[in-house]
């Protein structure tokens, strides 16, 4: 009995020692945090890469990584928050931990999950970070970047936008035909509900509200993506042309992306464009549906909170994407998670005006909502 324990303790210090020395060989990397709205560098292990390729693993791939971007001799990817290199160590380490974390989630809950997801980084020092998604074979995300200390929020949204579409594959597609054209102002709330769907997996992620990366040369710059703001129909609401105003109308924004106001100031004097902008702002907007939903977090925790969400995408049932549909969804799910969740859901929806059902109520899936 005494040499068997002694076996098993050879073999737990063994596989210990093992795993420390696989720890330790994974490369160390700089991100950006910010301390009073200025990017600083940290040290993180970064995951460790396919043989043979850098930046890249089963779950995101940094594509057209520069030649220049390799470690130091203590194994690290070290660059400060002006180095472009940056961007890359930085952009990989926050697009893997997100992926990472909801496919733990999307794995305990039985649904699909992110693989192959592709990242491409493109330098733009005239205007401010933003991002697009394309789902090809692979997911694939191009974010435009004015500094390397990218937005970690910006990065995160586009990853909450690939779950959205993994989730609800039919999400927007529309069978062809006249009755497919979807009314200016409905097409503007599925705007808003993509975005905002984005937008709350991200604060859900990260912790945060909003973005994280105004700095003092923006600072004056309206942070439309935040989730914790109120929205009341139809008195409390936000249309596109005023954001783009108050873009235009920021002196420290103005002066730090001019050719980019330039442009803004050119859309609101082009009358192609009068009718889009005068629909409401799809990530203000948004944060009708997401700001019970960061509060919720704060209340009962943020995990069970990404549950509802994940689950509510995942068992979506009405035929249509807007505000009310998918406040409806919302509660469905929330009934489900307990009569504390519905009841505080259905409420605070129904004070921002969205006519969701009482959580009393039982609520059927094939019933669709008033719009």
């Amino acid at each position: 009995m005494q040499r068997l324990r002694l076996t098993w303790w050879i073999l737990l210090i063994l596989l210990a020692t093992s795993d420390l020395i696989a720890a330790s060989e994974n490369p160390i990397g700089h991100i950006a945090v910010w301390h009073h709205r200025r990017p600083a560098v940290k040290s993180v292990m970064l995951p460790p890469s396919i043989p043979g390729r850098v930046l890249a693993d089963s779950l995101v791939q940094i594509a057209s990584v520069p030649e220049g971007l390799v470690p130091n001799s203590d194994n690290c990817y070290c660059f400060d928050a002006n180095d472009d290199r940056l961007a890359y160590v930085h952009t990989y380490f926050y697009a893997h931990n997100a992926i990472s974390n909801y496919n733990a989630l999307l794995r305990e809950l039985r649904l699909p999950q992110l693989r192959d997801v592709i990242i491409t980084l493109i330098k733009d020092p005239t205007a401010p970070t933003s991002a697009s998604v394309v789902r090809k074979r692979h997911p694939n995300i191009t974010l435009r970047y004015s500094s390397p200390a990218i937005d970690p929020f910006t990065i995160d949204r586009e990853i909450g936008r690939l779950i959205l579409g993994l989730l609800v594959p039919h999400f927007r597609q529309k069978i062809s035909g006249p009755e497919s054209v979807l009314s200016p102002r409905l097409q503007a709330e599925e705007d808003g509900v993509e975005d905002g769907t984005a937008n709350i997996l991200a604060a859900l992620e990260l912790g945060t509200a909003g973005s994280l990366a105004h700095t003092a040369d923006t600072l004056d710059a309206p942070v439309v993506e935040d989730v914790d703001s109120f929205v009341r129909f139809p008195d409390l609401v936000t249309t596109r042309r005023q954001v783009v105003k108050e873009l235009i109308d920021a002196p420290r924004f103005a002066a730090r992306y001019p050719v980019h106001v330039a442009k803004l100031q050119k859309s609101l004097d082009d009358p192609v464009q009068a009718e889009s902008l005068n629909q409401l702002d799809e990530n203000a907007t948004s944060a009708i549906l997401n700001q019970p939903l960061w509060h919720a977090a704060i209340r009962y925790g943020f995990r069970p909170t990404k549950i509802l969400v994940l689950k509510a995408l995942a068992g979506w049932s009405s035929p249509d994407y807007g505000y009310v549909a998918s406040g409806r969804e919302l509660v469905m799910q929330a009934q489900i998670m307990g009569q504390k969740w519905a009841d505080f859901l259905s409420e605070e929806y129904q004070r921002r005006g969205l006519p969701v059902p009482d959580a009393r109520i039982e609520l059927r899936p094939n019933e669709n909502p008033a719009r």
